[in-house]
């Protein structure tokens, strides 16, 4: 039951060099250095200069002596949800999740899905409204907005 001290979930409300500040949803704040050996994904593997103030993130690393978490590996904003198809258009899927309406984003170049449990490819054709869908994404802070990088359907074939 007790929480992981090698884990940090928050809102990043200060960057200072190779340092992030982040608010914990259970208040308080936590800081995470970000080192040359830190692994970071914003929708693509990134570096630090692309974490903003306002960004979501999940880190995980090893506490040091300071408090402060060594990080191995930071996600930000990233999203793991299911829903259903809305509608459809060429760079968007509307869904629905949770009775909240979302707009996943196709990423030319990044978006992918896989229909069957069969290998990604970047051919969203076969997607059909009112279909269930798991998508894998970076939220746009502040939106109902995710940055799609993976779409998991099922589709029947006739």
């Amino acid at each position: 039951g007790l929480p992981d001290p090698n884990f940090v979930e928050g809102v990043v409300t200060g960057i200072n060099g190779p340092q992030l500040v982040v608010g914990p949803s259970s208040g308080g704040t936590d800081r995470i250095y970000v080192t040359h050996g830190t692994s970071i994904w914003k929708l693509h593997p990134a570096t630090i200069d692309k974490i903003e103030t306002g960004d979501g993130l999940y880190a995980r690393g090893l506490r040091m002596p300071d408090g402060a978490l060594a990080a191995d590996a930071v996600w930000v904003n990233i999203v793991n949800i299911q829903g259903h198809v809305v509608s459809l258009s060429r760079n968007t899927i509307h869904m629905e999740h949770a009775g909240e309406p979302l707009v996943g984003r196709v990423v030319p170049g990044t978006s992918a899905v896989s229909y069957n449990s069969t290998p990604a490819v970047s051919d969203m054709s076969m997607l059909r409204v009112g279909q269930h869908i798991q998508v894998l994404g970076a939220w746009r802070p502040g939106t109902n907005e995710i940055d799609i990088s993976m779409v998991y359907a099922h589709v029947h074939r006739d």
